[in-house]
C-alpha cells in the first residue's frame, strides 16, 4: 500500500499500471517523432526487466518523525551532471524554517554527502542555530562522522565537523 488513509487508499500496482498506461498512449500519440521512438525502446527495455514489474513490492512510506531536538536538518546531495544537493531545516511541529541548495565541486558519491554536510553546518551555525539533528540517507557519511579517525580526502574538514558538532551539541544521524 502506498498511500492509506480513510478517504484514500491506491495501490501501488495501480501507480504502476497507470504509469505504464501513460507511457504506453504517450509514445502512441507522438510516435510519429523521433524522439518517441526513444520512449517506447526505452519502456520495452524496462518491461524486460522482472523489478520493474514487481516495483510495487519496493514502495516505502516515508514519515517525518519529530525530532528529539527544536530542529532537524535533513541534508542530501544529488550525484548528477549538476552537483547540487541542499538542506532543510525543520522545527519540531515539521514547519520548514530555512532551505538551501548547493553546489559542490567532488566527484565522488560520499564526498557530495560530506561537501553538502560541511556546507549545511557551516551555513546554520553563524546563523546562529546550534543543538539540532542533522540527517542524511548516506550511511557512509554519517558512520564516518560518527568513527574515531577519517584518513580519507576529507580529514581535515571531517576534523572541523566533528569539532563544530561537539562545541554546537548537533547529533548526526542516517535515515533509512
Amino acid at each position: 500500500m502506498v498511500w492509506d488513509d480513510e478517504r484514500f487508499t491506491v495501490s501501488s500496482n495501480l501507480i504502476i499500471n497507470g504509469i505504464k498506461n501513460y507511457l504506453r498512449n504517450w509514445c502512441w500519440r507522438f510516435k510519429t517523432q523521433k524522439w518517441a521512438k526513444t520512449n517506447a525502446i526505452l519502456y520495452e527495455t524496462l518491461l524486460r526487466y522482472p523489478n520493474f514489474k514487481q516495483y510495487s513490492h519496493r514502495f516505502i512510506l516515508v514519515k517525518w518523525i519529530k525530532p528529539t531536538f527544536k530542529y532537524k536538518i535533513n541534508v542530501d546531495a544529488a550525484f548528477l551532471p549538476q552537483k547540487a544537493g541542499g538542506a532543510v531545516m525543520r522545527n519540531q511541529e515539521g514547519l520548514v524554517i530555512l532551505a538551501i541548495g548547493f553546489l559542490y565541486s567532488t566527484d565522488s558519491v560520499l564526498g557530495a554527502e560530506f561537501e553538502i554536510i560541511n556546507k549545511s553546518l557551516h551555513w546554520f551555525v553563524p546563523a546562529g542555530y546550534s543543538e539540532f539533528i542533522l540527517e542524511s540517507e548516506s550511511m557512509a557519511a554519517i558512520s564516518n562522522l560518527h568513527s574515531t579517525s577519517y584518513t580519507g580526502s576529507w580529514s581535515q574538514d571531517w576534523k572541523a565537523m566533528r569539532r563544530l558538532a561537539d562545541e554546537k551539541n548537533i547529533i548526526f544521524t542516517h535515515w533509512s
